[in-house]
């Protein structure tokens, strides 16, 4: 069996082998592209916005030489310095960087590898932090008010989310709701929490891309992160039978994937469009 590590983490082989929380996401958004995607023939657009937050997560799990060495188009050939629309991110790392809570929580171990099984599904996780429960006590004795989250804690889960902002956000037949609930952060989280075993409390460290940064310490409850887990617990296995090719993969029918491969065989009726009235 295949041994995780940094180096075959993204792998196509460990994707097929394990599950983790972004595929499972990502299956839950839209199953036929998420088997594209394993089977090679979807790749997600790496845009201005996604790799300034890549960068700014390279910067803080130490891995910025082997990203800066897989994107050297964000880097000006002649003098070698990050082009203008990168910039950005090395403010958002001066701006994490002067908040010492934050960097406190970010100064756990980074990038522990976990693996596991989750309703009879092989599961992996990369945490960009857990923090011993030394680190924890010490947090306390220095920020009194995280004692709730943190006094008995044998240690805690941190994960760093670089996003657009804190705004709520707009999901087709929900509306708009907070970016944790948009970006099922209690699902991945629950699913770390899983993986790690035992019920450590898990935070998220989030930062935004607006043009002036905001940044924010969010504590995922254990309730919601159990109840996100549990809500999936039935669906995992037949996500795991569909990248065995024992079931057929649905599709959405509106992320991009679906729009590309498309294949019209009939007519619809004008009044079935969304939003028709009769």
């Amino acid at each position: 069996m295949v041994k995780l590590n940094e180096s075959n983490y993204f792998s196509a082989e460990a994707n097929r082998r394990w599950m983790s929380a972004s595929q499972l996401k990502s299956f839950l958004d839209c199953p036929a592209r998420t088997i594209a995607e394993l089977i090679g023939r979807y790749k997600r657009e790496e845009t201005t916005a996604l790799l300034v937050g890549s960068y700014v997560d390279a910067y803080f799990s130490c891995t910025l030489g082997q990203f800066r060495a897989a994107h050297p188009e964000i880097y000006n050939s002649r003098t070698g310095e990050l082009k203008a629309e990168y910039r950005q991110a090395e403010e958002i790392i001066q701006y994490l960087s002067n908040d010492q809570l934050l960097m406190a929580m970010l100064s756990g171990e980074s990038q522990r590898i976990v693996t596991g099984e989750i309703a009879g599904v092989p599961f992996r996780g990369k945490l960009d932090g857990l923090l011993s429960a030394e680190k924890c006590r010490a947090i306390v004795e220095e920020w009194p008010e995280m004692a709730g989250d943190l006094m008995m804690a044998d240690g805690a889960i941190v994960d760093l989310k670089c996003i657009k902002d804190l705004e709520p956000v707009w999901v087709s037949g929900r509306g708009r709701v907070s970016v944790s609930d948009a970006w099922r952060w209690d699902l991945q989280l629950g699913i770390y929490q899983r993986l790690v075993g035992g019920n450590l409390p898990c935070f998220i460290v989030a930062v935004t891309k607006e043009k002036t940064p905001d940044k924010c310490l969010i504590q995922i409850p254990h309730y919601m992160m159990s109840a996100a887990v549990e809500s999936v617990q039935e669906l995992i296995p037949r996500f795991q039978a569909m990248k065995e090719g024992r079931e057929e993969a649905p599709r959405c029918g509106k992320c991009d994937w679906c729009r590309r491969s498309k294949v019209i065989t009939g007519a619809v009726d004008a009044d079935e469009l969304e939003g028709a009235t009769s």
